[in-house]
């Protein structure tokens, strides 16, 4: 009886085995039929969006960017970001474009030492590239802002790729304070969102410090590309708008989004 109660076991075993092997054949028959009427009907769905894109590109061209020729160096991106800034650049904006900038970066700096960042009379700025420091460093962009009682000092380093060096943003900081004193500030702009790793040891010093990131997650919170979009929305000339609509594509073209920086201080 045992015996015959095994075979009566294997033969149900085995005929619902051959019955699933012949289910799943047959579902994997009928979905790539189903996949292969889909993707030949979309193939002239596509030709035709290729067909409509050519078609709009002879006009607008819709896919050309300047830079797309862009030669990727750090350099390269801190020119560009220190003619915006200054309020006598080709763009012909005046300090627009500087005021725009600071402001963002007011949005990530500590709430103890926003007092006295600068944020109007800013015409007379002095935008500096390279600016080297009394150990010859260089601090890629110094931004100048004259002051009855001495200039107000913003250093920036830009990061969009490369590490930083051995103290750097300890020894830039040290720098901008023996010009400005307390009316020093430090930015750092970052690539990836990352902070920084070279900062000062001093509590107080870290605090005059801040990374503004290229891109953000939150689109309302400071960054780089808000601070585009808010320049190309304030600009007047139609030319420098296109510049500005490239360089904002090129910026979320190439670099990641991150999480938002400092959101704790942003209500002043």
């Amino acid at each position: 009886m045992k015996n015959h109660y095994e075979h009566d076991l294997k033969t149900t075993l085995s005929t619902f085995f051959e019955g699933l092997e012949s289910r799943m054949n047959s579902a994997k028959k009928s979905n790539t039929s189903n996949l292969h009427v889909f993707f030949n009907g979309l193939s002239p769905v596509i030709r035709i969006a290729r067909q409509a894109q050519r078609k709009v590109d002879r006009l607008a061209a819709t896919q050309f960017s300047l830079f797309d020729f862009f030669n990727e160096q750090e350099e390269n991106l801190s020119r560009i970001f220190g003619e915006m800034l200054k309020p006598t650049g080709t763009h012909g904006q005046g300090d627009k474009f500087l005021y725009l900038f600071l402001d963002e970066v007011k949005k990530v700096l500590d709430i103890e030492v926003r007092e006295g960042f600068p944020s109007t009379d800013l015409y007379d700025s002095r935008i500096d590239l390279e600016h080297q420091t009394y150990n010859r460093r260089k601090i890629d962009i110094v931004i100048r802002v004259p002051e009855t009682r001495g200039d107000k000092w913003i250093g920036i380093e830009n990061k969009p790729w490369a590490g930083e060096q051995t103290n750097q943003l300890r020894d830039y900081l040290d720098h901008l304070q023996k010009q400005a004193g307390s009316y020093a500030w430090l930015v750092y702009l970052s690539g990836d969102g990352s902070l920084p790793k070279t900062l000062p040891d001093n509590p107080e010093d870290k605090k005059c410090c801040c990374t503004l990131p290229f891109r953000c997650a939150k689109f309302e919170s400071p960054s780089l590309e808000s601070w585009l979009v808010r320049c190309i929305s304030a600009c007047e000339a139609e030319r420098v708008r296109w510049f500005l609509t490239d360089l904002l594509n090129y910026i979320q073209k190439h670099f990641i989004i991150s999480d938002p920086i400092g959101e704790e201080n942003d209500d002043d």
